[in-house]
């Protein structure tokens, strides 16, 4: 994920991550969250509990970012 602190606030920046994709705003990431759980909870990857939690996680923060 992306350790920017920029993606739990107020302003996007662009960057590489896995892959060597780019990232370039909250939203995107956000989305790909969603996807990656969505993924995880209809059994098409096998994400641990453990795995699906800090999903959870990371798009909670990125959508309450003052949490």
């Amino acid at each position: 994920f992306c350790p920017g602190e920029n993606h739990r606030g107020s302003s996007d920046h662009g960057h590489a991550y896995a892959g060597m994709e780019m990232c370039v705003s909250n939203e995107e990431m956000s989305a790909m969250l969603e996807r990656a759980i969505a993924r995880g909870e209809s059994g098409e990857v096998a994400y641990s509990e453990r795995a699906m939690k800090l999903l959870r996680s990371e798009l909670e923060k990125r959508r309450n970012p003052m949490k």
